[in-house]
């Protein structure tokens, strides 16, 4: 779609030769220009406004895909809308395996199935905006070490040595362990499952930190791949950053307010 802004470009000297052949009058030529020009990015301001609510809209009450990547795989990843919490998936080790073969192999639509949009997240990026530390469930944990219980091929293990021993885990039988471990597991799920829960909670922080932009400026910066694109995200990476921002606010002050919460 880039060469749509080539042609952006090319239209104030296109729309001057024109006037100027029907006027013969190079200030005439130039204001029809000026005119003719700011018509066109008014048109196409309005035309990405328009998908982006469209898309803000359904993206917000229809079941979507978000997985996050680095770059042996899929790291963690879960499913549902934003206003349907309660139905929030998350999908297993097994299954965020199956999704990376077929991402790998270029069949993004096998991946994409029934669900409205499919986001895939670079994890480095989406680390980098969100705060030091984040607040969940009464308790703050710092950025630092959420990125290690993503990392960890143990993540409830590590979650029990740091976040519910501490100084005292040598202390503990194996017995004592694995009852801790299983109370744990039954109130965050497996690995994968406690994965998801943190890409959920970090995605969250982010939105909430800059909201549906979080979303686009990724997009522009290639850390998101959106699955299909609409036609405002196909605009969007060589799009003008005075278009963008206008079509930000408008987005921004529309949000409703569930889901800004």
């Amino acid at each position: 779609m880039s060469w749509v802004f080539y042609g952006l470009g090319l239209l104030p000297f296109a729309f001057y030769g024109i006037f100027y052949l029907a006027t013969r009058s190079h200030a005439k030529a130039a204001l029809f220009s000026g005119l003719g020009f700011t018509a066109v990015t008014a048109a196409l301001s309005f035309f990405i406004i328009s998908d982006i609510i469209d898309m803000r809209d359904r993206f917000l009450t229809e079941p979507n895909l978000f997985l996050l990547r680095d770059d042996d795989g899929f790291v963690a990843g879960f499913s549902g809308s934003p206003l349907e919490q309660d139905e929030v998936v998350f999908p297993g080790g097994d299954e965020l395996d199956r999704c990376w073969a077929s991402y790998a192999a270029g069949d993004s639509r096998a991946v994409l199935g029934s669900y409205y949009k499919l986001f895939v997240l670079d994890k480095d990026a989406l680390l980098a905006n969100v705060p030091e530390e984040i607040g969940l469930q009464g308790e703050t944990f710092d950025r630092a070490f959420l990125e290690r219980l993503l990392a960890a091929e143990d993540p409830i293990g590590l979650f029990l040595r740091e976040r519910v021993f501490g100084e005292t885990y040598d202390e503990f039988s194996p017995d004592q362990m694995a009852e801790a471990r299983a109370g744990l597991e039954a109130q965050l799920g497996d690995a994968a499952e406690l994965k998801g829960r943190l890409f959920g909670v970090l995605f969250g922080a982010a939105m909430a930190q800059a909201g549906p932009s979080f979303l686009f400026d990724g997009y522009k910066a290639g850390s998101i791949e959106v699955i299909p694109e609409s036609p405002a995200f196909m605009l969007v990476r060589n799009i003008p950053d005075s278009i963008l921002d206008t079509a930000r606010g408008i987005a921004m002050r529309e949000l409703p307010q569930e889901a800004a919460a």
